[in-house]
């Protein structure tokens, strides 16, 4: 039978990614976005969550 329900894993996947979005991209997206600015520091802070590639 195929299961649509997210497990433990992917849960807590999903609840990291979208707390990261929201503390540290969302804050600032509009005015980097008017200066035309690559958000290197949330790149990188997004790798040492383990979102890479």
């Amino acid at each position: 039978m195929l299961s649509f329900e997210y497990s433990e894993t992917h849960d807590l996947i999903r609840q990291t990614a979208r707390q990261f979005a929201q503390e540290e991209i969302l804050p600032s997206v509009i005015e980097r976005d008017k200066n035309a600015q690559f958000p290197t520091e949330i790149i990188k802070n997004s790798g040492e969550l383990g979102f890479r590639e």
